[in-house]
């Protein structure tokens, strides 16, 4: 795994807009969906904001990182 790529997603900010919502989902998300088990629950928190943050939402971020960052993904 390249570490430059890790610290990278662990840096990503917590999305405070819709568009920056979207950036996150499509752009890193999206393409390692299938490969985070269980990923459907792990993102619905994110995925179903109408964008008011939630406690959910907010536990579901960092846990989409990790699994991002986390060697079993490739």
């Amino acid at each position: 795994m390249d570490l430059g790529k890790i610290e990278a997603v662990d840096a990503w900010p917590r999305p405070r807009m819709v568009r920056a919502l979207r950036g996150f989902l499509s752009a890193l998300t999206m393409d390692y969906r299938k490969f985070i088990a269980n990923y459907g629950a792990v993102a619905a928190p994110i995925t179903t904001l109408a964008f008011r943050w939630s406690d959910d939402a907010e536990h579901a971020f960092p846990d989409l990182n990790k699994a991002l960052t986390s060697t079993p993904l490739l």
